[in-house]
């Protein structure tokens, strides 16, 4: 879990928790928020929304067309600015340098202080943001603790693009956080609320979006490995001439709610086994370079609308010999919205919905 991007100087005037939280995630494709409340202790889903976006708002995540991108923002907004207008907004993974490294609590040299240390060994100090992270110590000899803070480094321009764009859209930001830790705050969620025997499980979470593939392993809530496969439903979609030429709107109406990969299983078939062998490759890489030997994958565990479209569960099952399964989290929170439609249209709010939460912490 990360606290928010402070800009240097500034106080935490946000730090009175409200009861209701929006999680604000957008890509080169789409823009989705999530609305929570908390009430005596009971969490609600109150309303979400998904967007297309005009190709080349964003390229790469980076933020082109700044106008075009706010008059989306108000344009979502409007759903949810009677409760609230503080947001939390995602900042992509590739737009972060993160690491883990040992502290001390009795130390003499501050948290921060170390904290600054190595995030100046990454970049100069006047051109970046950084945050950190203690996790709780859960063993009995301090000296013990190893990989207990978390640091989290990204460019001034990019934090401030994500700032400017809340601002102009009449909205409040109240933390920015990474796409991959608000992953895994959405699977805690789940685990916490369905499955509390993997609370100590290494997970592996693959979000297969529109244009690429996430990569997040993470065990205790703790991020272990980040990657990205260059594959994602618009690769599959090209395979089929008559879906080979869509628009963004278009791509997300299809995607969602038409597409069944079984009607052109000789035109996928290629890229459906591409990706089943690049997710099963990087579960060998995650091992090769975490050098982990005593630790085996509990689940593999798929959202994004890819995790539709490309029906990749059995194939990775007999590949890995994992179980699979498909776990959008936003569907485990009490509700009162259509169960069928929310089905239909959780592939797209995972991050969304662990930014939210993030907002209640």
């Amino acid at each position: 879990m990360l606290k928010r991007f402070f800009k240097k100087g500034s106080g935490n005037a946000l730090s009175i928790v409200s009861s209701y939280s929006v999680g604000l995630y957008f890509n080169d494709t789409r823009m989705s928020y999530v609305l929570l409340k908390l009430s005596n202790g009971k969490l609600s889903l109150e309303s979400y929304k998904t967007i297309p976006l005009e190709r080349e708002i964003l390229v790469n995540s980076k933020i082109i067309e700044m106008d075009a991108l706010s008059v989306s923002l108000k344009q979502l907004s409007s759903d949810f600015y009677f409760y609230t207008d503080e947001v939390v907004v995602s900042l992509p993974q590739s737009f972060v340098t993160m690491e883990y490294f040992n502290y001390n609590p009795e130390s003499d040299e501050s948290l921060e202080s170390e904290a600054e240390f190595r995030a100046s060994k990454i970049s100069d100090l006047d051109e970046i943001n950084f945050d950190y992270y203690l996790f709780e110590n859960e063993e009995e000899d301090i000296s013990s603790v190893h990989n207990n803070v978390i640091l989290t480094v990204a460019k001034n321009e990019d934090i401030d693009s994500r700032m400017y764009l809340t601002e102009i859209s009449d909205l409040n930001l109240r933390y920015l956080d990474v796409e991959s830790v608000a992953r895994v705050n959405a699977y805690s969620f789940w685990i916490n609320q369905e499955n509390g025997h993997l609370e100590e499980k290494l997970i592996a979470i693959y979000e297969i979006g529109l244009n690429n593939t996430q990569v997040t392993f993470a065990k205790k809530g703790r991020i272990l490995y980040n990657s990205e496969i260059p594959i994602g439903s618009h690769h599959l979609l090209n395979q089929i001439p008559e879906y080979s030429h869509l628009d963004n709107a278009q791509i997300l109406t299809v995607s969602r709610d038409e597409f069944d990969v079984h009607e052109f299983e000789t035109e996928t078939s290629d890229i459906r086994k591409r990706l089943a062998q690049e997710i099963y490759r990087s579960i060998r890489v995650f091992y090769s370079q975490m050098n982990v030997t005593d630790d085996d994958v509990a689940g593999i565990f798929l959202t994004g609308i890819g995790a539709k479209n490309f029906a990749l569960n059995n194939i990775l099952q007999e590949m890995t010999n994992i179980e699979v399964q498909v776990i959008n989290p936003v569907e485990y929170v009490s509700h009162s919205l259509n169960r069928e439609r929310l089905h239909s249209d959780s592939f797209y709010l995972t991050v969304a919905f662990g930014l939210a939460l993030r907002g209640l912490l």
